[in-house]
C-alpha cells in the first residue's frame, strides 16, 4: 500500500483537503486498467441522494442514503470520510463516507431560508455559503461548526443580488469570491480581508452577461479569479481578475450555451477543466493548462445538452463527468488521459445510463 503523499498526484480539487493525503492509502496503480475507485453521486429527479458504485462495474448503483432533500448538488469530499453536498434545506454533512448524514441548521430569523451554494476553507475548515432568505435577497453567511451556527458577511453594496456561486481560495482564507445573475450588477464581490470588507469588480465584465451556474467561480492561484458566465445570445464567456485590484480579461467567448449549468474542476494552479450545454442536445468539454488564460474544446458530445456535474481523478487521470437530456436521461462518461489527450482523439467509457440526474460527482481511491 501507498499513500497520496507517497505517489505525489496533483491537487485536483480546490475545495479537496491536501493534509489528507498521508492518512489515505491506495493501493499502487500500475496502469489504466487497474485504476478503479468508488464513484460518489448526488442524484435528484425522483432518486434518493448518496449513491455509490465501483467505477468499473457499472450502473449498478447501492443506496448510501434513503432522503431525497430537494435541489441537491454540489458533491465534495475532504479526505476521511467527510462529505458535504447542498440541499435546498440545508447543507447535508458526512463522516463516514456517505452512509450517515445530518442536515445543518439555516440562519437565524430565517426559517425559510433554502441554501444556494457553498465552499469549504480546506486551511480552517470554515463553511461560506450563500442563502436566500427571500425572493431576490440572498447573502452570505459563514459557519465554523459545519453548520450548527452561521454568521452573516454583510457583502454591503450586495444585499438583495441573486447571488450564485461562492469559491475560497485553496492557499489563502482571506480571500472570498462570490458571483451572481443580479442583471443590475454584473461581475463579482471580492474579499481579501476574510469577509470584514467586500469590494463589488465589476470593469472590464460583460454588461450582458450573468453567472446562474453553482460552480462558475474558482481561485486558480494566490491571486487569479477565473469565472464564467453567458450573454444575451446565449454564448459562454470567460473572465480572469487579480483577487487584489484591477478589472476583468476576457478569456473565452463566442461558445454556444446556456446559462445553467455550467461545471469548474480545478486539478492544480494552471490546469483546468470546463464542462458547458454547447446548444440543443450538445454540451462541450474544455481544458485549459496556463490558469485559464486559454482553453482548448477537447470535443463536443451530442444527444447529452447539459454537464451537470465533473470531477477530475489523479491517481488514474481520468475525467469524470455526467451529462443530462430531459428526453434520454443521464449518462456518466470517464475520460482518459484527461491531462493530455488531444481534441477529437478522446476515449470515453460508458458508466451509466439512467434517468435520474447526477448533480455532484466524486470519485474516491481510498475505500
Amino acid at each position: 500500500m501507498v499513500s497520496l503523499a507517497d505517489t505525489a498526484p496533483p491537487y485536483h480539487g480546490w475545495t479537496h483537503d491536501p493534509t489528507a493525503r498521508d492518512e489515505i492509502p491506495i493501493p499502487l496503480l500500475e496502469g489504466p486498467a487497474l485504476c478503479v475507485g468508488t464513484l460518489f453521486a448526488v442524484i435528484t429527479g425522483g432518486a434518493s441522494t448518496g449513491y455509490q458504485t465501483l467505477i468499473d462495474e457499472g450502473p449498478a448503483w447501492a443506496q448510501r442514503d434513503g432522503n431525497r432533500p430537494a435541489n441537491s448538488h454540489t458533491l465534495r469530499y475532504y479526505g476521511n470520510g467527510l462529505m458535504f453536498h447542498v440541499t435546498r434545506v440545508g447543507l447535508r454533512k458526512s463522516t463516514d463516507y456517505g452512509v450517515t448524514w445530518t442536515t445543518s441548521n439555516k440562519p437565524t430569523g430565517f426559517p425559510a431560508a433554502t441554501l444556494t451554494h457553498f465552499d469549504r476553507d480546506i486551511l480552517t475548515g470554515r463553511i461560506w455559503a450563500v442563502w436566500r432568505r427571500r425572493a431576490r435577497d440572498e447573502a452570505v453567511y459563514s459557519s465554523d461548526d459545519s453548520g450548527e451556527t452561521w454568521t452573516y458577511r454583510n457583502l454591503q453594496t450586495g444585499e438583495g443580488d441573486v447571488l450564485r456561486s461562492i469559491a475560497v481560495n485553496p492557499v489563502n482564507s482571506q480571500q472570498i469570491a462570490v458571483a451572481g445573475d443580479d442583471f443590475a450588477r454584473y461581475g463579482a464581490y471580492i474579499t481579501t480581508n476574510g469577509g470584514g470588507l467586500w469590494g463589488f469588480r465589476s470593469t472590464g465584465f460583460l454588461a450582458t452577461a450573468s453567472v446562474s451556474a453553482y460552480n462558475a467561480i474558482v481561485f486558480a492561484d494566490t491571486e487569479r479569479i477565473i469565472l464564467m458566465a453567458v450573454d444575451s445570445l446565449p454564448k459562454l464567456v470567460g473572465f480572469i481578475t487579480n483577487a487584489s485590484g484591477g478589472g476583468w480579461t476576457q478569456v473565452l467567448a463566442g461558445q454556444n450555451s446556456q446559462s445553467h449549468p455550467i461545471e469548474m474542476v480545478r486539478v492544480n494552479e494552471t490546469t483546468f477543466f470546463l464542462g458547458v450545454m454547447g446548444g440543443t442536445r450538445t454540451s462541450n468539454i474544455f481544458r485549459s493548462t496556463d490558469s485559464g488564460q486559454t482553453w482548448v474544446n477537447l470535443t463536443s458530445y451530442a444527444g447529452f445538452q447539459d454537464v451537470v456535474s465533473m470531477d477530475y481523478g489523479p491517481e488514474c487521470d481520468v475525467l469524470y463527468f455526467s451529462q443530462f437530456e430531459p428526453t434520454v436521461g443521464t449518462r456518466i462518461w470517464r475520460l482518459e488521459e484527461a491531462l493530455t489527450v488531444a481534441p477529437g482523439s478522446e476515449v470515453l467509457k460508458d458508466l451509466a445510463d439512467t434517468s435520474p440526474v447526477h448533480r455532484g460527482l466524486r470519485v474516491l481511491f481510498d475505500l
